[in-house]
């Protein structure tokens, strides 16, 4: 049974979505009530961060949500969310390792000033400098969904799924997508299928 560690209320929950589009068994351990400490404790026995989320499957123990994501994709997918081709596999881990290093650094900032440091440590020049460099990789995005309504094209892919649970974000942040039609658009169709309404406790 692949069990998967850590809040709904964090990056587990971009584990979460992939496990139920993969439509397999799995336990979520939210590991709810817990001081952040004892978390880390619990997590702690799984991986060596000790932060969430952890999987276990089998013998496997893994750490970091875009690991996890890509790995189950590849082990359990049915060739849609993992595609067949090695050039198309390629594009999946372009756009993650995008999702990392271009969108989540500067959406964490934002994050951080807007609901972590609200008092003395606030740095509003820090979170409006983020939002404003945060265009040019939403400006890629626009640019690749031109003529296509997912990444990879019309196919949902793992690369749709790992850019839009980074981009999860931005409804917390109340930042419009308004200057970007077509990765708003995206970005609702992603956050409209089932499997993401499951993973976030709708029935």
């Amino acid at each position: 049974m692949i069990r998967l560690h850590g809040p709904q209320q964090s990056r587990a929950a971009r584990c979460l979505w992939m496990l139920e589009e993969l439509a397999i068994p799995y336990e979520h351990v939210p590991l709810d009530g817990q001081s952040r400490e004892e978390r880390r404790k619990s997590i702690g026995k799984i991986t060596l961060t000790g932060k969430a989320p952890a999987l276990e499957d089998g013998s496997l123990k893994l750490f970091e949500s875009t690991a996890i994501n890509l790995y189950l994709a590849a082990k359990y997918d049915d060739r849609e969310l993992w595609p067949a081709t090695q050039a198309q596999r390629a594009h999946v881990l372009q756009w993650a390792f995008f999702a990392m290093t271009e969108l989540e650094p500067l959406i964490v900032v934002m994050f951080m000033q807007k609901f972590v440091h609200t008092g003395d440590d606030h740095n509003e020049a820090a979170a409006q400098a983020a939002a404003q460099a945060l265009a040019e990789p939403l400006d890629v995005l626009e640019k690749q969904l031109a003529k296509r309504s997912h990444l990879l094209g019309e196919q949902f892919t793992a690369a749709d799924l790992i850019c839009v649970s980074v981009l999860d974000m931005l409804v917390m942040l109340q930042f419009s997508l308004e200057g970007w039609p077509k990765v708003d658009k995206w970005v609702s169709a992603c956050r409209d299928r089932p499997a993401y309404q499951r993973s976030r406790g709708a029935p």
